[in-house]
């Protein structure tokens, strides 16, 4: 009479949550039963046995083996037999970390937008695995973004300038490469709050060029209008002088008289529109002339001379009238009225008149 074979307690493994790939081999032991010789199986008790052929190692009654490491999740059972029937079998569950593999893309809902017009945007991670994925910005080890995450999928808020995002898989036991996905946001502009003009005083006929410059405000360029309205009569690039990459500062030739100029903000190629418009007037001022009548020429010596003061004031009051008669004597006054000089060496001088403003000009 041969004895029933007894059920074992239980399987014990010498390594287990492995990652994969990290170890060749591990060793399974069938703890307690008893009978001719353990059976072992994959997945499925009183399935296709493991051939002992094919292990590394087996005590003689195969209570013992080594088997080539899995490089996934496995269970493995076993039972003890006799001539005449086998056991129940028990089950050991062998944890294999899964080896982590590089995503094939990372996408969005959105994507060259305007800035302020998307409130959020939805990055999705396709293909690849591992435990769970990251997503990181500007970097593949950049800060970690935050957000409502739906399955591979993860809603965050749009960014306001272009940015780059990243993705990639985890695991405990590593991490893979990453791949990135460039979000282009466009600027929209925003509004600036006036006009500089550098050059203080401009005075008509001296001063070839002047220098603009809007104050603040941002976006892609600015453009310029000799106009009160912006969009009528734009001052084209070929025709200034471009002291900014972005048309924020500029110089231009001086306009032969006053004249409105406006600005603003532009988005590129227009498609995010365009600032509110600022205006400033380039006020181009009429500088004094001046101009005397010598009420007798070559008159004698030691004789009263007359100069008829004929300036003219322009658009402020003449403050000083400079007069030089060409023989080391100069008159500086104030007041618009007419000179008298005597010359008491013979002689032919040249005489000057020079007007300031309280302009400047």
């Amino acid at each position: 009479v041969y004895p029933a074979p007894i059920l074992a307690s239980e399987i014990i493994v010498d390594t287990n949550n492995y990652c994969s790939g990290f170890i060749n081999e591990i060793q399974l032991i069938c703890i307690g039963g008893y009978g001719d010789s353990v059976i072992w199986y994959e997945d499925e008790c009183n399935s296709l046995p493991i051939d002992p052929n094919s292990m590394l190692y087996h005590s003689e009654d195969l209570d013992t083996i080594t088997i080539i490491a899995p490089t996934e999740p496995t269970s493995y059972y076993s039972n003890w037999a006799t001539s005449c029937d086998i056991s129940d079998c028990v089950s050991i569950d062998i944890n294999v970390i899964p080896e982590v593999i590089v995503p094939d893309s990372i996408t969005s809902d959105y994507n060259q937008f305007c800035a302020g017009s998307v409130e959020h945007i939805t990055l999705s991670v396709y293909g690849g695995s591992g435990s769970n994925y990251v997503i990181t910005k500007d970097s593949c080890n950049g800060i970690q973004v935050n957000g409502s995450i739906n399955g591979n999928s993860i809603t965050i808020d749009a960014p306001e300038v272009s940015s780059t995002y990243f993705a990639k898989w985890e695991t405990l036991c590593g991490e893979s490469d990453c791949v990135s996905l460039d979000i282009e946001v466009n600027e929209t502009p925003s509004n600036p709050i006036g006009i500089d003009i550098s050059e203080g005083i401009i005075c008509d006929g001296q001063t070839d060029s002047i220098t603009l410059n809007i104050i603040e405000g941002s976006g892609y360029e600015v453009k310029w209008y000799l106009s009160q309205y912006c969009g009528q009569n734009e001052i084209l690039e070929d025709v200034m002088n471009m002291i900014s990459s972005d048309k924020s500062i500029i110089r231009i030739a001086t306009p032969n008289s006053s004249t409105l100029i406006s600005a603003h903000w532009a988005s590129e190629n227009g498609i995010c529109g365009s600032s509110d418009c600022v205006q400033e007037l380039i006020h181009v001022i009429t500088p004094p002339t001046s101009s005397f009548d010598i009420a007798a020429n070559g008159i004698c010596l030691d004789s009263k001379m007359e100069f008829i003061n004929n300036s003219q004031a322009g658009e402020a009051n003449i403050i000083n009238y400079h007069w030089d008669f060409g023989n080391g004597i100069t008159i500086d006054t104030s007041l618009n009225v007419n000179i008298f000089h005597t010359y008491v060496v013979a002689g032919i001088y040249t005489v000057s008149l020079t007007v300031e403003s309280s302009t400047g000009c």
